[in-house]
């Protein structure tokens, strides 16, 4: 499944910041929520829209530099021998004021080869 793949790549790669499926009931000083948004297939290659959350819950900056982190692992997923295309979509800076943390939401495009996984 792409989702595993790039949780796991995102893991690796932030090494102390906790990549998650959901919103955690206890939230970590920094973490990010992976949620798969879209999938298809053209002309046999898998294509994956994700939107990404990105929170700190000191600062919007603190915030926005683990926003640029994630964002160069995204765009290096090229990298990886699966992913053929690694696009960034939207960016846009908010707060989460329900939940009272920082947060930065990110959309990205992948192509893949689902057999390579």
């Amino acid at each position: 499944m792409i989702e595993t793949a790039i949780k796991k790549y995102l893991e690796e790669g932030l090494k102390d910041v906790p990549v998650l499926m959901e919103y955690p009931k206890d939230h970590p000083q920094q973490f990010v929520v992976l949620q798969l948004t879209d999938a298809g297939r053209i002309n046999h290659i898998d294509a994956a829209t994700f939107f990404l959350d990105v929170y700190d819950i000191d600062s919007l900056y603190s915030a926005a530099e683990l926003k640029e982190k994630v964002k160069e692992l995204l765009f290096d997923a090229i990298t990886l021998p699966y992913i053929t295309s690694s696009t960034l979509g939207q960016e846009r800076a908010g707060t989460d004021s329900g939940n009272h943390v920082y947060k930065y939401e990110l959309t990205f495009n992948f192509y893949y080869y689902k057999e390579e996984i």
